[in-house]
């Protein structure tokens, strides 16, 4: 099974480091695990390489948005992952809508309740792409009750796994 994680940045923080200690068993299990980051901000892109996890780095801050989305399309089309799995509102919301039409599960792991404060159109797309969203992951009972009550989303569609 091949699993593509997108993220923001690689920026030393905490889904970075979780993924740093998680890719790696992932992978002795036989799971093929590749990260696409967002942003041209990759510290710890050494430590992954290191670890034998590909990254596959974009600029999303670089050239227009339309630019970046074709560049991330492009991307997941080209890894062809079975399943990508999101982490954070950005990566979210752009793996999201950059994933759709392909043939791949969808994965979306919440971190925080803060990220949900975002302009009204990135909540719009977020919303209009929820139902291809298969699982919603949160990273506390907290954050699942946000995503309960100021989302609607059903507690069916979320699990709760600490880090």
């Amino acid at each position: 099974m091949k699993v593509c994680h997108v993220v923001y940045d690689l920026a030393p923080g905490g889904y970075q480091r979780l993924l740093l200690d998680l890719l790696p068993c992932l992978m002795d299990s036989g799971v093929d695990a590749q990260v696409v980051c967002l942003t041209a901000s990759a510290d710890l892109a050494d430590s992954f390489a290191a670890r034998g996890i590909p990254v596959h780095r974009l600029d999303k801050s670089n050239g227009s948005p339309l630019g970046f989305l074709r560049s991330l399309r492009r991307t997941l089309g080209q890894l062809r992952p079975d399943v990508v799995q999101t982490h954070g509102f950005s990566a979210g919301l752009w793996g999201k809508v950059c994933s759709l039409g392909l043939a791949t599960g969808r994965i979306e792991t919440v971190h925080e309740e803060a990220g949900w404060m975002k302009p009204v159109r990135r909540k719009w797309i977020h919303r209009v792409c929820l139902p291809v969203t298969g699982r919603m992951v949160a990273v506390s009972q907290a954050v699942k009750t946000s995503l309960m009550e100021r989302e609607g989303i059903s507690e069916d569609r979320i699990v709760v796994i600490p880090n």
